[in-house]
């Protein structure tokens, strides 16, 4: 049976190999391969060998394991495990010892760590990255500040201009009622001058 790969029956069973032990994971390691040879082929020393070759190793077994925390999948009519055997041992032994959310903790902080092991990773170089979402999320927040700011100067306007209109109403209703108490007397006073004057009588207060 001929094998379809490109490097025909040999590439072939490595593939499958590395597969069935690193799962879809088996697809990075070209890439650190890559990046091996890319920096042997400029005759660029690998500053900190040791260190870079644990965290491939790291990045290699998060990624492993992740692919197993995160699906069941099986590739390719279920050839082999997302994460392969890999993956999948590492995954059910941590998940009998710290649970799920534990073992996505566990290796959430594996990946990072290998990230920053095998990058230029510092954390100055990431307060630079940060400076620009850093200064447009101040931005943000001094709009938010001066809006908040604007509201809460208008709604202390419409409470100001309620209780002017509130007072002006009550001072309204005072002046009616105070009316209305006066206006019986008024009426009292007006017909009992008018009895007197057809009685021949001198009302009060006018000369006759």
């Amino acid at each position: 049976m001929r094998a379809h790969n490109l490097t025909g029956v040999a590439g072939a069973h490595v593939a499958d190999l590395l597969f069935q032990i690193f799962g879809l994971t088996a697809f990075g390691l070209p890439v650190l391969v890559w990046a091996l040879a890319w920096k042997w082929i400029r005759s660029r020393p690998i500053e900190a060998a040791w260190v870079r070759v644990g965290g491939s190793t790291l990045l290699v077994l998060s990624l492993s394991t992740g692919a197993c925390l995160i699906t069941s999948w099986r590739p390719w009519h279920g050839a082999f495990s997302s994460g392969g055997v890999i993956g999948t041992l590492l995954a059910d032994s941590l998940i009998t010892s710290l649970n799920p959310l534990g073992t996505a903790l566990v290796t959430g902080v594996c990946l990072i760590l290998s990230l920053y092991l095998l990058s230029t990773f510092s954390m100055t170089a990431l307060r630079g990255w940060l400076s620009g979402p850093r200064a447009v999320l101040h931005g943000i927040g001094r709009i938010w500040s001066g809006w908040r700011v604007r509201r809460r100067a208008k709604a202390a306007e419409r409470a100001r201009l309620r209780q002017e209109k509130e007072k002006a109403r009550k001072e309204a209703q005072k002046e009616e009622r105070r009316r209305a108490r006066q206006a019986p007397a008024e009426v009292a006073s007006a017909a009992a001058d008018f009895a007197a004057m057809g009685n021949g009588v001198c009302p009060r207060g006018r000369a006759r």
